[in-house]
């Protein structure tokens, strides 16, 4: 998970670089989507090992994130799969949110 969440920071680094003038659009893109993959599959895999039994039901969709991101990485441009990564994640976590009964977003703190 960590590992994944590293090496995005070098996947970033190959997409400065391609929207410079250097390297592959498809590497670029696979460099910053791969790692967001793994970092979810990471995740996932918490969430269904330790999570509660309601939190281990919802795995599933982060099986979904991954396979959606490594999707877009596979055959997406670089801006259209970083655009959809980002929609996907937001998405996805709000639906985790609402499936697993939280609220989502700031809530007021107890006086």
């Amino acid at each position: 998970m960590f590992a994944g969440l590293a090496a995005f920071g070098a996947g970033v680094h190959v997409a400065v670089e391609f929207m410079t003038g250097h390297g592959s659009q498809r590497v670029a893109t696979l460099a910053v989507t791969v790692p967001i993959a793994i970092a979810t599959a990471g995740f996932t895999m918490v969430g269904a090992t330790t999570g509660t039994p309601v939190e281990r039901q919802t795995a599933a969709r982060g099986v979904a994130v991954v396979a959606i991101v490594l999707a877009l990485g596979l055959v997406a441009s670089l801006k259209v799969a970083l655009a959809g990564t980002a929609v996907v994640l937001v998405a996805f976590t709000v639906g985790q949110g609402i499936a697993l009964g939280r609220r989502v977003g700031l809530t007021e703190s107890a006086p």
